[in-house]
């Protein structure tokens, strides 16, 4: 989850992730060894999205704060 390695970690060029990405494909050093990430929700999208929680949020630069 947290994108840190235990130990050792294998150095991917494509990983393939379902249903919910991974947060720890997207953080740490995760993000370095994942390689390009595939996602496919598996025909469960919205029914995932109505009840996972969320565990961060993408931001725009309209979404920041000013001044």
């Amino acid at each position: 989850d947290s994108g840190c390695s235990q130990g050792g970690a294998v150095e991917a060029d494509l990983t393939c992730t379902f249903v919910g990405i991974k947060s720890g494909l997207m953080t740490g050093q995760g993000k370095q060894c994942a390689g390009e990430v595939y996602f496919d929700d598996l025909g469960v999208g919205k029914e995932f999205q109505r009840i996972a929680v969320p565990v961060g949020k993408i931001l725009g630069y309209r979404d920041l704060p000013t001044g």
